[in-house]
């Protein structure tokens, strides 16, 4: 893994893009006569909905607005989600802009996502338990800051993103050469956050201070963990409920 320059992406001087709205759809590939979802999710209240233009779609429903409320331990807190159907209107890669919402007085948006539509539909891979795993759980490593001078920390941060129940957890040893590495203590609650457009439960697995001793382009080698996912079977067992198979999987990044 090598470390990137960051390109930040601002879409309108007007809308702060704020990670308390996000945008979600049910698929990133799409076949051109397939349907997907796409959701605006606000964790609050908010008014004055405004969604991005839906030039290269057509609109089948939408939007539905639903919204929830919960109390824990006293606290109260709300959630506010505009929902679409789409279809597509031709083939290619397109990016739909961001929606905004004011909330607190502020006009904030979502990101932009990216959706890919393709002539025939995505190839579905057989529904084994390992690939249901491969779909649905997944590491991700992300820093702090891409470039830094010889003697400047840059930590690194890698989330576990999974919609399967997983356990025993067991990082493999990791030799930061050209680096001294301090690791941090995480809080590892599990939260819900968006990866690659899609929602997912997240939990920071690890996170590591390092301080490069050397200066140039340095790599840093993969993080693997070996974990156990349950997987349902869709099957259900003697007293009519949902059974599930247990695999040993790896994750990388």
């Amino acid at each position: 893994m090598r470390l990137y320059a960051i390109s930040i992406f601002m879409f309108l001087t007007q809308v702060i893009v704020s990670q308390n709205f996000e945008v979600s759809v049910s698929q990133n590939k799409v076949g051109l006569h397939e349907t997907f979802e796409i959701s605006f999710t606000l964790d609050g209240s908010g008014k004055n909905f405004s969604p991005p233009p839906f030039s290269n779609f057509q609109i089948l429903r939408g939007p539905s607005k639903s919204s929830s409320t919960s109390i824990v331990n006293g606290s109260m807190s709300q959630e506010l989600t505009y929902t679409y159907v789409l279809k597509p209107k031709k083939v290619g890669v397109f990016t739909i802009l961001p929606a905004s919402i004011k909330s607190k007085g502020k006009t904030i948006g979502t990101k932009p996502i990216t959706v890919q539509v393709q002539k025939q539909s995505a190839p579905k891979k057989p529904n084994t338990p390992y690939n249901i795993a491969s779909r649905k759980v997944h590491l991700n490593v992300t820093a702090n800051k891409s470039t830094c001078y010889v003697g400047e920390p840059i930590v690194l941060t890698y989330t576990l993103y999974f919609n399967l129940n997983v356990g025993s957890l067991s990082p493999n040893s990791m030799k930061y050469t050209n680096f001294w590495a301090n690791e941090l203590e995480v809080n590892s609650e599990t939260i819900k956050r968006v990866y690659k457009g899609q929602n997912y439960n997240s939990a920071i697995i690890k996170q590591v201070a390092l301080t490069p001793q050397e200066s140039g382009s340095q790599s840093i080698d993969p993080l693997s963990i070996n974990l156990v996912v349950s997987v349902p079977t869709g099957r259900r067992d003697f007293f009519n409920m949902m059974t599930s198979q247990n695999i040993d999987y790896t994750v990388v990044a």
